[in-house]
């Protein structure tokens, strides 16, 4: 068997999170808050994927860190329930505003 570590690898590592919520859905606390913690907690980029809706997080960007807008979107399927659940990110408009 072949194991290779990352974190030994040349290169450069960036601590973030690609799943986060706020108010604006069901998180617990605002954007600003959001984005304020985990600035203040060392990370380098947070992605904003409040569900079905797409905030602007522009204004959270400067030279370390970087905000980035996304969504947690659930589409419907042939069943009729939303049971799958995608993180869009990098989008600046709701996804399932069109057909996706």
């Amino acid at each position: 068997m072949f194991y290779l570590n990352p974190f030994e690898q040349p290169g450069q590592w960036y601590r973030g999170n690609t799943h986060t919520h706020s108010t604006v859905s069901d998180g617990g606390l605002s954007v600003a808050e959001r984005f304020e913690g985990y600035r203040n907690e060392g990370y380098d980029f947070m992605v904003l994927t409040d569900h079905g809706k797409v905030s602007d997080v522009s204004m959270y960007t400067d030279d370390s860190f970087l905000a980035i807008s996304g969504s947690e979107l659930h589409p419907s399927n042939p069943y009729g329930v939303e049971v799958y659940h995608f993180a869009a990110i990098n989008i600046q408009t709701f996804l399932l505003e069109r057909k996706v």
